[in-house]
């Protein structure tokens, strides 16, 4: 019989940009501590975080060990639990690669000597994990359609997993990304689990076309201004969120004292406490630490850090030469898997309008970041002439048939030379 005790095993992992412990990293404005502790205390499971596992007396086994870096939720862990009550030794946590989930989801935690992901987290009857042996769990997928043309995605076909059992580890901030994600996705894919819930928010919404069920699950919080002209499918709003006119909220999650602007577009993303998004801002699969500050746009497949700010930046998610995108992983570059692919923005990092960021690229915490000082008007002479073309060069205004004359004549000369 096992006994009703967890081990959380401290890891000194940090997940960079961010700097950020692995425990603090934020899964829907939630630290992973915290979720952890969620998912284990829900199912009765008394909470002790150890250094080593030699710290595990053998009075204490069987019981449940997982490192500090693996996300999970509590219905991921009834499965394990309940699969491993069937094995005669240690057993450890793991999923099909063949789920869509896995190649998605995953894209950096494969090993190539077997047909499944494992990770750090274990039902122990024994002192040495190691011996474990992986025990597959069912994810308990759904695959939400979502189209890309076949020559922008390539030969494989596009699918949204939303998973009732997601299971991550955190190792880097595309982890991040996916882990809030598959969280904010987690219960879109218990009602799809289960008919009971379909039929019953059915016949609230008089409909089963999707939209309009979607807006019999959302949530929303005290205290909020929402415009009546403002659209919400599943969506869950904190407490004393502003949302204006005409904006559309779509299976995101909006932390408490946000502002969604006029016109703006937020689906499948979580959004920090105390963010604002600016009018007619699209975000897509995206996740805005607390105090984000976002204008234009769209941003896509990207982490934005705490108290980050962009301003009119290009983040670009795809390679238009048709090369892979690479992401630095542990000092080292690693082709990701997928042509598309955002950028992740450091805690208080933040880009001037007109910046372009190359996709999948990693910016460190508190940087300032600007365009070309060539291309950016920053000086206006009092004798500019009026009503002719002017362009910008070196920071002033220049007339563009001087320009031209000198283009030419340096032209003539460089041809002399």
């Amino acid at each position: 019989m096992m006994h009703n005790l967890a081990f959380i095993l401290e890891t000194s992992r940090h997940v960079e940009p961010f700097g950020d412990h692995v425990s603090d990293t934020l899964i829907n404005h939630k630290p992973l501590r915290e979720r952890q502790e969620d998912a284990l205390t829900e199912l009765g499971f008394a909470v002790r975080r150890i250094s080593r596992t030699e710290q595990i007396a053998a009075a204490n086994w069987p019981c449940v060990l997982c490192r500090d870096d693996v996300f999970f939720n509590s219905a991921c862990l009834r499965e394990f639990l309940r699969l491993s009550r069937k094995a005669p030794g240690s057993t450890q946590c793991a999923i099909s690669k063949e789920t869509a989930f896995a190649r998605i989801f995953l894209p950096f935690q494969e090993d190539e000597t077997s047909d499944v992901v494992r990770f750090p987290l274990y039902c122990l009857r024994g002192p040495n994990p190691a011996e474990a042996v992986a025990t597959a769990i069912d994810v308990r997928e759904h695959k939400l359609p979502f189209y890309i043309p076949p020559h922008m995605r390539g030969a494989d076909q596009t699918v949204l997993p939303a998973c009732v059992r997601p299971l991550i580890q955190i190792r880097h901030a595309v982890d991040v990304l996916f882990a809030n994600v598959a969280c904010v996705h987690a219960r879109f894919a218990e009602v799809l689990d289960s008919a009971a819930r379909r039929l019953l928010l059915g016949l609230r919404a008089l409909s089963l076309q999707p939209a309009r069920v979607l807006t019999h699950m959302n949530r929303i919080g005290p205290g909020c201004d929402i415009h009546p002209t403002a659209w919400l499918e599943g969506a869950e709003i904190g407490a004393k969120v502003q949302i204006g006119a005409n904006a559309v909220i779509r299976m995101s999650s909006i932390g408490d004292g946000c502002q969604i602007g006029d016109g703006s577009v937020v689906k499948h993303s979580v959004v920090g406490s105390g963010s604002v998004l600016f009018d007619d801002l699209t975000l897509g699969f995206a996740v805005c630490y607390p105090e984000t500050f976002l204008i234009h746009g769209p941003y896509h497949l990207s982490v934005f850090g705490r108290s980050s700010a962009m301003f009119a930046t290009i983040l670009d998610d795809f390679r238009l030469d048709g090369k892979p995108i690479r992401l630095e992983i542990d000092g080292r570059l690693v082709q990701f898997p997928f042509p598309f692919i955002g950028s992740f923005i450091g805690h208080r990092s933040r880009v001037a309008g007109g910046s372009i960021i190359s996709p999948g690229r990693i910016i460190p915490n508190d940087l300032l970041i600007f365009p070309p000082a060539e291309g950016t008007l920053s000086r206006i002479a009092s004798n500019v002439p009026r009503g002719v073309p002017l362009f910008i060069q070196d920071g002033n205004l220049r007339e563009a048939a001087r320009n031209a004359s000198g283009e030419a004549a340096r032209s003539a000369e460089g041809e002399l030379r």
